[in-house]
């Protein structure tokens, strides 16, 4: 199902693209914080990598600014360490509960957004979209303990996979800024920043509401692929002379 979601989102963006094609590869590192949105607190993340495919429409008519539109396809790969207690809160209980579990989360982030884009060979682009992000891994290590009204604790480990742990899509909006500079006519190497802010609760767990948050620095090597009408464009408007005899 994955899969096929990804090939009709590439499949719909490439049909649409005109002009020239910009397919960039991209890696760096990602930093995923999850909030808590029910007692305003933060689980912290770790530096992870990720990695991700872009491609964009590019219609170059000679301007220095333009809009084109692209679609990426970004692996975040994450961990952070979730560490608290969960209260009921339901009158007269006095029971409670809580964990200490070390998670590493996979996602798989789909977006389709219209760029804009100042400059020639020197270029900055700027882009913002929704984004839906699909886990396609889960993983634990802890533990969660349960204390009942007369005091007693009783410790379970949390270890394995994580996959009941979190819903499975995530969606929320994401920015990008980038800054890229065209070493050949067909290659562009650029940096690029993006920010995303998750809008759905992700996990099942417990009775936190916990929001992703995410900050990704990627390294990106684009490649411009002219279409056959602007490689031709050339012949058109100096057509070959005719030889008299």
């Amino acid at each position: 199902m994955k899969a096929r979601l990804i090939f009709c989102f590439l499949f719909i963006i490439t049909v649409c693209v005109t002009g020239q094609t910009l397919i960039g590869i991209k890696t760096g590192i990602n930093l995923t914080d999850y909030r808590d949105t029910k007692i305003d607190e933060t689980f912290y993340g770790t530096p992870s990598y990720a990695f991700g495919v872009d491609i964009k429409g590019r219609k170059d008519k000679g301007r220095s600014t333009a809009i084109h539109i692209g679609t990426s396809v970004e692996y975040l790969r994450n961990s952070f360490n979730w560490n608290g207690p969960n209260n009921s809160g339901a009158l007269g209980d006095q029971t409670s509960s809580g964990l200490n579990v070390h998670y590493t989360v996979e996602w798989l982030r789909l977006s389709l957004y219209p760029e804009l884009v100042w400059g020639r060979r020197f270029q900055v682009n700027f882009n913002f979209s929704p984004f839906v992000s699909f886990k396609i891994h889960a993983s634990k290590n802890g533990t969660s303990w349960t204390t009942d009204a007369q005091g007693r604790t009783t410790t379970q480990i949390e270890t394995g996979s994580a996959a009941d742990d979190f819903y499975k899509i995530d969606v929320g909006f994401r920015e990008e800024l980038g800054f890229s500079y065209k070493v050949l006519p067909w290659l562009a190497l650029s940096l690029e920043e993006n920010y995303s802010l998750g809008i759905a609760t992700v996990n099942k767990v417990t009775e936190e509401f916990l929001k992703t948050k995410s900050l990704c620095v990627f390294f990106c090597t684009s490649f411009i692929i002219p279409t056959k009408k602007l490689k031709n464009a050339g012949k058109e408007n100096h057509p070959p002379r005719q030889s008299t005899n």
